[in-house]
């Protein structure tokens, strides 16, 4: 009988450290979320190491960073709606003081700022077309990512299936709303104006990208043109109304590249294994833990930023890495990466 007692004694010892300590691991597993992009397989201009950074930056924020659900979308996986189905699923299971990381690495673009829904930027600029070396008429642009499928449409774009950073804004807003933070990692061409526009500069790109038709695989503008022409008619406006946003400073873009430069899918140590700027990213990581050093947002791109830069000079390609913080409380630049701080 008393044997039976103290069994009944332990075990009730048992469910009430169970109950106490399960809510806080659920809590603790639920506080930090990422989605990783990874595109190698372009049919017009693959890339060899895009897939390896996806699965190496996921990769460190599960076993680094204790990200509980941290998934990768590669290649064929990488369409536009699976991107955007990924960012609404952790859109809607945020809740305030949790953690978003989205990742992407492969080819980034532009597209025309006045064929967009929302007219939003304000610089204008001017590009040269890689299929024919063309100047194109000076004006103001969209940055764009390019998932695997971007020359379908099937979403019924304009922009057939390019990710435009008008729409990646509204996204992330949402999160920001429920008072999660997000942090918005571009490695890619042009990816300094990824965050929202207004970043635009008054200059020509003087090498080759992947142009706007080559992305949608068009032979030019001219039809995409006329489609925005009747859809004003039909509606009988000229322009969507740009809503009103507030991001409650908690949105930090950290881009490979400025707007006007490519981002090298090459390294001076693996070459094409990994991306330019991913591979400092994590080797700049790797050494701070190293050596027992505080990793901030604002100590790593100090650190990676004039390595990117002195590899990107070397290859007379220029590249240099930087925060779009204009969403972004300064204080948390000096906060410890990937942390709630």
């Amino acid at each position: 009988m008393k044997i039976a007692k103290t069994y009944n004694f332990i075990g009730f010892i048992l469910l009430t450290v169970i109950i106490l300590i399960l809510p806080r691991s659920i809590s603790a597993e639920n506080k930090k979320f990422s989605v990783c992009v990874g595109i190698s397989n372009y049919k017009n201009k693959p890339l060899r190491s895009s897939v390896n950074d996806a699965n190496e930056i996921c990769q460190r924020l599960r076993t680094d960073f204790d990200f509980a659900k941290a998934e990768t979308l590669t290649n064929e996986e990488a369409t536009r709606k699976n991107i955007l189905d990924k960012i609404i699923f952790y859109q809607n299971k945020v809740s305030k003081g949790e953690l978003f990381v989205f990742y992407y690495s492969g080819h980034g673009t532009v597209f025309p700022d006045k064929l967009s829904d929302e007219v939003d930027e304000t610089t204008e600029t001017k590009i040269i077309l890689s299929r024919d070396g063309k100047l194109l008429v000076k004006q103001r642009y969209d940055s764009a990512l390019i998932p695997f499928d971007s020359t379908s449409d099937s979403d019924g774009k304009r922009w057939k299936n390019l990710i435009l950073d008008d729409e990646l804004f509204e996204l992330f807003e949402k999160f920001t709303r429920k008072g999660a933070k997000v942090i918005f990692i571009s490695d890619s061409c042009h990816s300094g104006n990824l965050a929202k526009g207004g970043l635009m500069l008054n200059a020509k790109y003087p090498f080759k990208f992947m142009s706007t038709e080559e992305a949608l695989g068009i032979k030019d503008l001219s039809e995409i043109e006329k489609q925005k022409e009747e859809e004003r008619r039909k509606k009988g406006v000229l322009e969507q109304q740009i809503p009103d946003r507030n991001f409650s400073e908690s949105y930090l873009m950290i881009a490979s590249s400025q707007v006007n430069q490519l981002s090298s899918s090459g390294n001076p140590e693996t070459g094409e294994e990994m991306s330019l700027f991913t591979y400092y990213f994590l080797k700049t990581l790797d050494g701070h833990k190293k050596n027992k050093l505080k990793s901030t947002y604002k100590t790593i791109l100090e650190t990676v930023a004039p390595k990117v830069k002195e590899f990107g000079d070397s290859i007379d390609s220029p590249q240099t890495p930087n925060f779009d913080d204009r969403f972004f409380k300064k204080e948390y630049l000096n906060t410890p990466i990937f942390s709630f701080d």
